[in-house]
């Protein structure tokens, strides 16, 4: 993992009081910088048991959604890579305002940090710019960010009604792993019939962004996570997740705690 860039390292390795207080309230400075929101099944059958003690269970899977690369109301109402996508001292005061409770000084100067280290803030500037012109001429379209981390569109009827190839004779059909039509891409903006589809759409947590761009202030370079292009070494075989993040959360001198200081 790369080196935090500052202010963010000195919250996170400090041992003063706002370094203290920002760790204990580290998922909610994360949760207002986040690109995409987040999805499970809670069980309600208890909500509390017991003095402040809470009980907070989930049923499956956890799952990151990308939610519409414009908003559909006014930019006020603008969350999560919807905010990037604005001016950063605009962004840093709607941010403020939805948090209240967290020092606005502060979201201001992490704000400013991220625009400086974080790429995936200009990819994303970069797909409004080209969706906007795009979409006023085409009627039907989909930008998406492939595994590859390049911004494609694609246009024309829905893909959902193209058919695989096919044979008389076929054992099986492997689909390019790494394709533009992979179920890995991230839909970031959808237009049918010439209408905006303002729809979430679940990121494959194979893809090598599903955790940066959920967990911003852990990947602020926008380091890639796991994905199924890793392999272990000069071999050819495949890391797996397990390995990678038992790799991860050992302390190296070499390297930031990131993940344990969290």
């Amino acid at each position: 993992m790369q080196p935090l860039p500052e202010p963010l390292n000195g919250l996170m390795s400090g041992s003063d009081t706002q370094s203290r207080l920002f760790r204990e309230r580290l998922r909610g400075w994360n949760s207002i910088f986040a690109f995409t929101s987040i999805l499970f099944n809670r069980d309600s059958r208890t909500d509390e048991i017991g003095g402040e003690f809470q009980l907070f269970q989930i049923h499956g899977s956890i799952y990151h959604r990308q939610g519409p690369l414009l908003p559909a109301g006014r930019p006020e109402d603008s969350q999560y890579s919807q905010v990037y996508l604005y001016d950063p001292a605009e962004a840093a005061t709607a941010r403020a305002e939805g948090a209240k409770d967290l020092d606005p000084n502060l979201i201001r100067s992490l704000k400013m940090m991220l625009q400086r280290s974080n790429p995936l803030i200009g990819l994303y500037l970069t797909a409004g710019e080209r969706y906007a012109p795009i979409s006023e001429v085409e009627g039907n379209l989909r930008l998406i960010l492939n595994p590859q981390l390049c911004l494609v569109v694609e246009s024309g009827a829905d893909r959902r009604r193209e058919n695989i190839p096919t044979a008389d004779e076929v054992c099986m059909i492997l689909p390019e792993e790494y394709g533009d039509q992979g179920m890995r891409d991230i839909v970031l903006a959808r237009r049918v019939n010439g209408e905006d589809v303002g729809s979430f759409n679940l990121i494959n947590p194979n893809h090598a962004l599903y955790l940066p761009l959920h967990y911003v202030l852990l990947f602020p370079n926008g380091d890639h996570a796991w994905h199924w292009g890793r392999k272990l070494g000069n071999t050819d075989k495949r890391l797996t997740q397990r390995s990678l993040y038992r790799f991860c959360l050992h302390t190296r001198a070499d390297e930031p705690a990131t993940l344990l200081w969290a």
